[in-house]
């Protein structure tokens, strides 16, 4: 199995951990890790590949083309749609910045029936 998903780095305050859900997508401030809740659905042998740098720099990337197409941008979708994309895309790069958010490739298989309990 294999999850690409934003996350939280563990050992986050709780004031951090806020800030986080604030600016990353839904559910991003989960009190249980990514390989917890794998473990709880049944998978094991979690490997972690951190892809933050590169998801980082694709933010960038869309910031900058949606700043070349605004005219465009804000006649297909409409000024507010326009700003709040942006308002989104920068939040979500500045937590990164921040140290708030991870962008990781989990991989891990399923355990044998014969072990799950």
């Amino acid at each position: 199995m294999a999850l690409l998903t934003i996350h939280t780095p563990e050992g986050l305050g709780e004031a951090d951990v806020l800030r986080a859900a604030e600016v990353g997508p839904s559910l991003v401030g989960s009190e249980a890790s990514i390989p917890e809740l794998l473990g709880l659905a049944g998978f094991a042998d979690v490997v972690a590949l951190d892809r933050t740098e590169a998801f980082a720099r694709c933010c960038e990337i869309i910031l900058h083309v949606r700043a070349e197409r605004e005219r465009e941008l804000r006649e297909e979708e409409g000024d507010e749609a326009f700003e709040e994309e942006r308002a989104k895309k920068e939040a979500l790069l500045g937590g990164i910045r921040g140290g708030l958010l991870l962008r990781s490739l989990f991989v891990a298989r399923r355990r044998e029936a014969s072990l799950r309990a």
